[in-house]
């Protein structure tokens, strides 16, 4: 069961055995979990206990507001609510009537808020307003942590010369390089004011990295790229950043929205949110790090992987771009 969450419930939709909730002020999301029917948490394992729960949203609610809860038991002929701290049948007694709704988290900054002591990696989440379930990335540490991973380029074994549907929908695999998906970043940013941080890695293994505010994608499926001013560490070149790229749709081979002729994606051989095309490029080519790109039908040393402001255009060894609420 699936759902999101304030005072005052704005509207109720179905999505196969799920329920979703928006509310007006915060959002949850939770649902019910058939092997956990009959079941309830052992007196240790409680986070609390109370009558006249009026349903099992309300029940999930109160559980919400728990930092420890992560599941919430509802025993409808009782309208009684139990909060337990653990997912682990082993730690849970058979009591009939018991229907269990697991909490599940909107994105990495509520997995954090949620349990402090969460470590850095893979995560199941449910987005806010679709319900899609994803496994993503969660960056844990860096800057206080919950950073949500939408991109990351490591060693070039993931093809990122794709086309716009791929871009929306996502590539790669979560264990090594990937694209999480436009429409996905979209929905993730939609949630609240969120913060964009893109890390690079030289060849000689030095970094850098820009944070941005306000990120947003908007006009629909050109996925405009908003951003407020940024901050960097460890840059060169502190003029060729991420702002020349501010208020440009997304471009792909296949769908140019740029600001020439020409189309960027095709002579930087790769996909972005090109300008007058760009001063980063970290859907580019993957070529030898330290090296300037070569490619036929791109423009040399300006296809590569690559942000001007860290390291010129010599390609980088490593990138990665993740989000994070405010």
């Amino acid at each position: 069961m699936s759902n999101r969450a304030s005072a005052n419930i704005l509207f109720v939709f179905a999505l196969g055995i799920s329920v979703c909730l928006l509310y007006s002020a915060e959002f949850i999301s939770f649902r019910k979990d058939e092997t956990l029917g009959g079941l309830t948490c052992h007196e240790f394992d409680t986070v609390f206990s109370v009558l006249s729960v009026l349903s099992n949203i309300q029940c999930a609610l109160q559980c919400s507001r728990y930092a420890t809860c992560v599941v919430a038991f509802y025993k409808p002929s009782e309208m009684k609510c139990v909060g337990c701290n653990t997912t682990s049948k082993e730690n849970m007694v058979t009591e009939d009537e018991y229907i269990g709704y697991v909490l599940v988290p909107s994105d990495c900054k509520e997995i954090l808020d949620k349990n402090p002591e969460a470590e850095s990696g893979q995560y199941e989440i449910e987005l806010w307003e679709s319900g899609k379930i994803l496994t993503v990335n969660c960056d844990m540490e860096t800057e206080g942590g919950g950073w949500t991973l939408f991109h990351r380029r490591i060693d070039g074994s993931v093809d990122f010369y794709r086309n716009f549907t791929e871009y929306e929908n996502g590539f790669g695999n979560v264990d090594g390089e990937f694209w999480l998906g436009l429409k996905y970043i979209q929905e993730l940013a939609e949630q609240g004011s969120t913060e964009i941080r893109l890390d690079m890695t030289r060849n000689d293994s030095t970094t850098g990295h820009e944070t941005c505010p306000g990120f947003m994608l908007t006009e629909g499926t050109n996925y405009k790229l908003n951003i407020g001013s940024c901050t960097d560490s460890g840059m060169k070149n502190t003029i060729s950043g991420f702002a020349f790229n501010n208020q440009m749709p997304f471009t792909t081979y296949d769908r140019d929205l740029d600001m020439i002729d020409e189309n960027c994606a095709v002579n930087r051989h790769g996909a972005w949110w090109y300008n007058r095309c760009t001063d980063i490029n970290l859907n580019g080519y993957y070529a030898t790090p330290g090296t300037l790109c070569e490619f036929p039908g791109a423009d040399i040393g300006r296809c590569g992987h690559y942000h001007y402001g860290l390291d010129k255009r010599l390609s980088l060894r490593t990138s990665s771009m993740m989000i994070r609420r405010k």
